[in-house]
């Protein structure tokens, strides 16, 4: 669903955005992510796999999605080893699923390896809502067109940028992924949004960034009615 910053609010804004917590480190804290989670109605929370049962649980009967990553931030495991990954990520409760997609083999005309893991997971997963990170800070223009390609190809539902532990995207960058994805049911995602963070946010969904993923989703939502008062987001119309 595309951001109307005109109509958007701060008990709205949250359907766009997707928590990612890599520095988890206790069910305590991973109960205060999930109450945030259940507080701004985020579109996700999305956990390291040993947190998925308790998230699932604390999540239940709320439509905040739980999710994880796989090989994350690396994506470079073999494709039978993430494929099993995916299954016990299932097994364990997730619902919506951000892969990392091997860029070095993509980079070392290894697209077959790249082509396998990714036709796995989109079988594998294809009962649940799929993203596929490609990491384009290690990618050229054309390693980006031709990702998108491999994904869209298989009916997955999202290209991701970045898993957001290295340098995050660009807004050149975005704009090949939208380009490239016009047509076709895919849809894109970022995260690494740097800072400022709210700002840079905002301005990848109102160029048509439907999901922002980031540990900074309260800086953000609470970024919208000072970035409005600056004049930086158009007036709240309703």
């Amino acid at each position: 669903m595309r951001f109307d910053a005109t109509i958007a609010t701060a008990e709205t804004v949250g359907e766009y955005l997707e928590l990612f917590t890599p520095d988890l480190k206790s069910a305590a804290e991973c109960s205060q992510w999930a109450d945030i989670a259940k507080k701004y109605r985020l579109r996700s929370d999305i956990v390291f796999a040993q947190w998925l049962p308790q998230v699932a649980e604390e999540l239940a009967g709320t439509d905040v999605r739980v999710g994880t990553g796989i090989n994350f931030p690396m994506g470079v495991d073999a494709p039978a080893a993430k494929a099993k990954a995916v299954e016990e990520s299932l097994r364990l409760g997730a619902n919506t699923i951000d892969f990392t997609m091997n860029h070095r083999a993509l980079n070392s005309d290894r697209v077959d390896i790249v082509e396998e893991e990714l036709r796995l997971f989109a079988d594998i997963a294809s009962d649940v809502e799929r993203k596929v990170i490609i990491e384009v800070c290690y990618l050229s223009d054309d390693g980006i067109r031709q990702a998108c390609d491999l994904i869209a190809g298989l009916g997955i539902e999202w290209v991701k940028t970045s898993t957001g532990q290295y340098q995050g995207p660009n807004m050149e960058q975005v704009t090949v992924i939208l380009d490239r994805l016009k047509g076709t049911p895919t849809r894109c995602k970022v995260s690494g949004v740097k800072f400022p963070r709210a700002q840079n946010a905002y301005a990848f969904l109102m160029a048509g960034v439907e999901i922002i993923g980031s540990q900074g989703v309260v800086e953000i939502i609470e970024g919208l009615d000072k970035l409005r008062a600056l004049g930086v987001l158009p007036a709240y119309k309703g």
